[in-house]
């Protein structure tokens, strides 16, 4: 094995076009069902590009005998000593590391890359190699430590590994792209990463249906004519938000705004006041072309799109309500203000706000025909010229063009 070589060392000298990309991930790259769809179409994306693209995944994570050892220390943490250390997990275990690294680099002695694209940091934190790495990732470890509930209550050694694991990869990286400006600060003011090697690149909406500007317009000018619809998706409740968007479809009632909300994406307990006007869909899979179709027809007759996290990354859903000219209705945290304008293709409100506030702003957005309009085709204009996929390609390459000094489009 060769020696690490310093960041300043490994120049991305590579063209715009024509680059032989390694592209990381633990799972198949293909697999729609993995975080949220984005590891395929960032591959997707890159493939769509100039590049020659290599998809290395699935990797293995374990040995054997750690795989095993693992599972017992996991067991008998959160069994009899989660009360006192917290809940163990193994994410970012050392050993999962060194091992995703080594098969990375005995994958890139196949073949001549350029450039290694990883969409997370744990496969390349130790990963040894003078090909340049380019981590375009969601957020930071510090930010989703310190920012998501599941991630609170975990073993000491949780933190230490993820932390040293962080620092590692974002050190070995020749580039870092995010798709927020509140996770590129956190690798700037947390991490101390050089913000020349920094890049805010939002991730393109995961659609993939037939539907025609003509039928967005045609959706557009139903909605301003018809019943108010607040769509709600996602899979845990709690944390985007759910509860408080049930208080604010009470408070449009209690203004006698007719409302009808539909939940998509888990089951939870409406309560009976509001059942009449609720409908709840489940969850709807978009690994089936029906399951597409069936997401794409519930935001084409929704106006607008309902979620409240307490914690999010970017909100990947968001940027989808945008792609049919959905306005959203969100909190102003995480990732999310990259997205959503306010009275531009949305509005954002703090984590406190009242319920009754929130609906007070729906009810007089929606009663005024060409406001509701305005935002909704601005939300369509807002997928159009920085929320797809192509948008997104585009900016990667350039990045990748300017930090290697070659011209760009």
């Amino acid at each position: 094995m060769h020696q690490s070589l310093q960041p300043s060392q490994l120049p991305l000298e590579v063209a715009q076009t024509g680059l032989r990309v390694a592209y990381v991930t633990p799972y198949d790259p293909e697999d729609p069902l993995q975080w949220s769809g984005l590891g395929a179409h960032i591959y997707k994306c890159l493939r769509l590009l100039d590049f020659d693209v290599d998809g290395l995944g699935p990797l293995p994570a374990y040995s054997h005998a750690r795989r095993h050892w693992l599972r017992l220390k996991s067991a008998w943490y959160n069994r009899f000593l989660r009360r006192r250390f917290g809940h163990f997990s193994a994410e970012r275990d050392h050993h999962i590391a060194t091992v995703l690294a080594k098969a990375v680099a005995a994958k890139l002695q196949t073949a001549p890359y350029d450039l290694v694209v990883s969409p997370g940091s744990i496969p390349v934190a130790f990963l040894e190699t003078d090909v340049p790495i380019v981590i375009w990732a969601d957020a930071t470890f510090h930010s989703l430590a310190t920012t998501y509930p599941e991630c609170r209550n975990k073993t000491r050694s949780y933190y230490e590994d993820g932390e040293a694991l962080e620092r590692m990869a974002l050190w070995r990286a020749s580039l870092c792209v995010y798709s927020s400006e509140w996770a590129a600060q956190s690798a700037i003011e947390h991490y101390g990463v050089e913000a020349r090697k920094v890049k805010v690149i939002p991730f393109g909406a995961n659609v993939d249906d037939d539907v025609s500007d003509d039928d967005i317009q045609a959706a557009i000018a139903q909605r301003c004519n018809g019943p108010m619809r607040l769509l709600f998706i996602g899979v845990d409740f709690m944390r985007k938000g759910g509860p408080k968007v049930l208080e604010v479809t009470r408070e449009l009632l209690r203004l006698e705004v007719p409302v009808e909300l539909h939940i998509i994406g888990c089951t939870p307990d409406v309560p009976e006041l509001l059942r009449p006007h609720t409908t709840v869909h489940g969850f709807i899979s978009k690994a089936s072309r029906e399951g597409r179709e069936k997401i794409a027809a519930a935001f084409l007759r929704s106006s607008w799109l309902i979620l409240l996290p307490s914690a999010e990354c970017y909100g990947l859903v968001f940027a989808e309500a945008n792609r049919y000219g959905v306005p959203c209705i969100a909190s102003r945290v995480g990732g999310i203000p990259t997205i959503v304008r306010d009275d531009c293709n949305g509005k954002l409100f703090t984590s406190d706000a009242a319920a009754g506030e929130i609906a007070r702003y729906i009810a007089q957005a929606s009663s005024q025909t060409d406001r509701y309009r305005g935002m909704a085709i601005a939300s369509h204009k807002e997928y159009e010229a920085r929320l797809n996929w192509r948008v997104a390609g585009k900016a990667f390459a350039d990045s990748v063009a300017v930090l290697s000094g070659a011209p760009t489009d």
